[in-house]
């Protein structure tokens, strides 16, 4: 599996206190948020990569019918290595405006197999 950039502005997070958090804030009122959105994280504790990505995989997809989650982007991180994050599912658009469901690094073609939609 490899670890993808975490979606920020420019391609990077901002720590507390630096410029780019100061600019967000500036611009939108809102400390951090250049468009007044903002993300949740929800710390979850697991012993290795493997058991993260199978409670992020639980977790993902029971809570599927909350319309403000975006079940594609889920990622997965070391926890003092928070920068270099690993996806959960595949994500890849297919037709009609679907995504592909499967594990990332599945084998077969994309699908849309109980994941994103």
């Amino acid at each position: 599996m490899t670890g993808v950039s975490p979606t920020a502005p420019a391609g990077r997070t901002a720590a507390v206190g630096d410029s780019a958090s100061a600019a967000c804030a500036a611009a939108s009122g809102h400390p951090g948020s250049a468009d007044g959105r903002f993300v949740i994280h929800l710390p979850i504790v697991a012993r290795d990569l493997r058991a993260a990505l199978n409670v992020a995989v639980a977790l993902a997809r029971s809570l599927a019918f909350v319309p403000q989650l975006d079940i594609g982007e889920t990622t997965v991180s070391g926890e003092d290595l928070q920068s270099v994050r690993h996806r959960v599912f595949c994500d890849r658009a297919l037709l009609a405006g679907r995504r592909c469901g499967a594990r990332q690094g599945h084998d077969g073609p994309c699908g849309t197999e109980s994941g994103p939609t």
